[in-house]
């Protein structure tokens, strides 16, 4: 299937309503085998690394309007907005409370506000990266593959994957 590059109206796999936007790709195909590997790094500890592999029975498109690229790149914004004041706040917190209290067992909460500002903070960062650069069409191929997943697996097809994991699978040898 040869897929238009130029922006065209359409109707949105995603929110149905004739917009312009981009047919996007994804791929489609079966899992076909796992395998796990029993990997020791510590004494009393082992890792698992699970090797799953994957038949690609095809490639197809979807129309994705505009306005749902956009919304989907302003969630991981949203996010960002959210986390990051929040977690300085509870960075801050900790810290007078670490700092002005003796030791009480308040001393708790501000080890606890500190730990969740620490995970808020890395989660802010997270989701401004991806706000940043998750490419344009790497998101309208996530929309057009998430959209479709149900009519696919009806088909008999249990993956579906964009053209930057086919990518990633064929450099690690699980397509």
């Amino acid at each position: 299937m040869k897929l238009p590059d130029q922006l065209t109206s359409a109707l949105c796999v995603k929110c149905q309503v004739p917009s312009s936007g981009q047919t996007y790709p994804f791929f489609f195909g079966n899992k076909i085998g796992q395998s796990d590997r029993h990997l020791f790094a510590m004494p009393g500890q082992q890792r698992i690394e699970i090797t799953t592999t994957y038949s690609i029975r095809g490639q197809d498109g979807a129309f994705v309007c505009n306005s749902c690229v956009r919304s989907y790149k302003r969630r991981h914004w949203l996010a960002f907005l959210i986390f990051f004041p929040a977690s300085i706040v509870l960075l801050v917190f900790a810290y007078f409370v670490w700092n002005r209290t003796g030791e009480s067992p308040i001393r708790i909460v501000s080890l606890v506000a500190g730990l969740l500002g620490g995970v808020g903070f890395f989660v802010a960062v997270g989701e401004s990266l991806k706000y940043f650069f998750e490419e344009r069409g790497e998101v309208g191929s996530i929309i057009a593959r998430d959209s479709l997943y149900d009519d696919f697996s009806a088909n008999g097809f249990d993956s579906l994957f964009t053209p930057r994991e086919i990518r990633h699978m064929k450099k690690k040898g699980k397509v």
